[in-house]
């Protein structure tokens, strides 16, 4: 009988120690560690703490103020994709001193490489401060950067609209136009009717369709140009070719210069 439970027992020991060896090879090996990346690592890495202010890394090496203008996730496919703005305010700036802008997009997918679109020192704005910035949906799974600029001087002002828009593997504009311009703080429409001109372009995106892939752009402008009221509209599409929106030539030509 002793023999018996001898045996019983060194039968046991050797399925324990069978059984804690298969539970080593499952758990014993060192678990992935977490990542560390993020997108407030990645603009930690890039511009340093924000907001922050130092020379900007441009050329004439101003004295800037640096912060994060716009920062939004978005939906792309089946992953998600964070689309920031860096602005550079350049400090006591002069009227015609622009900011700049770096536009950024992060995807959650990529891989080691987050960062799949920029692009970087776009000039805009008066004053040293840059234009608005804000994020568009342009399909289904798109959007674009919309980056404004406006200007005044001499009685006269004008304001443009670039659109950027990203395809693997880049970020890339997609739109450029005119949205304002006027001279009538130099002539005053009721002073001279003949010489006062102005134009208003708006731009509407139409996502009737929601699945669409590149939404239109409905482009509806009005002007006033030697003494006659106009009006046009237009509906524009993408054009996959050129990869860009062709949109119609304004109805005023240009008559101000920066």
């Amino acid at each position: 009988m002793a023999r018996i439970l001898e045996a019983t027992f060194l039968a046991l020991s050797v399925v324990a120690v069978v059984s804690c060896d298969r539970g080593a090879s499952r758990t014993g090996s060192s678990p992935e560690k977490p990542s560390l990346w993020s997108v407030d690592s990645e603009l930690a890495s890039l511009y340093g703490p924000l907001p922050g202010s130092g020379k900007a890394s441009r050329p004439d090496s101003l004295e800037t103020r640096v912060e994060v203008c716009l920062r939004k996730t978005v939906r792309a496919g089946v992953s998600s994709q964070t689309w920031v703005a860096v602005c550079g305010n350049v400090l006591e700036a002069p009227h015609a001193q622009t900011g700049w802008v770096d536009l950024l997009v992060f995807s959650d997918s990529a891989g080691s490489d987050r960062l799949v679109g920029q692009v970087k020192g776009l000039e805009s704005g008066s004053f040293g401060v840059p234009g608005e910035v804000s994020l568009v949906r342009i399909g289904a799974h798109r959007h674009a950067f919309a980056l404004s600029s406006s200007y005044m001087g001499m009685g006269s002002m004008i304001e443009t609209v670039d659109w950027y828009g990203w395809e693997s593997p880049r970020l890339r504009p997609i739109l450029s136009t005119r949205l304002q311009v006027s001279n009538e703080g130099e002539i005053p429409c009721e002073e001279d009717s003949l010489k006062c001109r102005w134009e208003h372009r708006r731009l509407v995106v139409d996502s009737s369709d929601p699945r669409a892939g590149y939404f239109p752009i409905v482009v509806e402008d009005s002007a006033r140009s030697d003494g006659a009221f106009l009006v046009a509209g237009a509906k524009v599409a993408f054009q996959e070719d050129s990869a860009r929106y062709p949109l119609p030539e304004p109805l005023v030509p240009d008559f101000w210069e920066r």
